[in-house]
């Protein structure tokens, strides 16, 4: 599997690409989880959550119950493009966290 993350360090939060997995949903299109590997504490949450709240972009994807892994949504009909936009944008928003969660521990 690979992570993408900023650093490859045990305490650094990243997505395990490889984990990507998709469920269909009966005419709500495909749910996609992917995994997280690292610590998600509670500055990284807050930063998550405070990311989704300033950029509109960020709102669909869930941090699940157990803090390990992140979904979305896709709709019926929306091709693998569309997938493969979420899933940069995801990266993008977890590099984000990690370094706004990074910065807060100055």
């Amino acid at each position: 599997m690979q992570d993408v993350g900023v650093i490859s360090a045990p305490d650094v939060v990243s997505i395990e690409l490889g984990s990507l997995r998709g469920e269909l949903e009966a005419d709500r299109g495909t749910r996609y989880t992917v995994d997280l590997s690292g610590r998600v504490d509670g500055r990284w949450l807050r930063a998550f959550r405070s990311l989704q709240q300033s950029a509109d972009i960020y709102g669909r994807y869930r941090l699940e119950a157990d803090g390990r892994s992140i979904s979305f949504r896709t709709q019926a009909g929306d091709g693998s493009d569309q997938v493969i936009v979420l899933i940069e944008q995801l990266v993008e928003l977890v590099r984000s966290v990690e370094s706004a969660s990074g910065a807060a521990s100055v």
